[in-house]
């Protein structure tokens, strides 16, 4: 699972989305990986974000189960499909 933390006023966010949504097209259906977002600016999200100690945003993050890691790596679609 490759999760992003992000606020619907976040600029840098914004510049992130397409490369983003374009990556969770690609990953639609996917019999083992998963691609998803989060808003840690909405009420309700805020319990998911304390879970993954989200401090910033946009934050990327990869795992599963109990081991999550940050992800540092570019954001441009192909830096972020290449990882996926």
């Amino acid at each position: 699972t490759f999760i992003m933390f992000y606020g619907s006023k976040c600029t840098e966010c914004e510049d992130l989305t397409p490369a983003w949504n374009q990556l969770a097209d690609d990953w639609k259906g996917h019999q083992y990986g998963q691609i998803a977002q989060v808003d840690c600016e909405i009420e309700g999200t805020e319990s998911i974000c304390d879970h993954y100690q989200i401090e910033e945003i946009p934050t990327l993050v990869f795992g599963g189960s109990k081991v999550w890691e940050v992800y540092y790596g570019s954001n441009d679609y192909e830096s972020l499909s290449d990882f996926a």
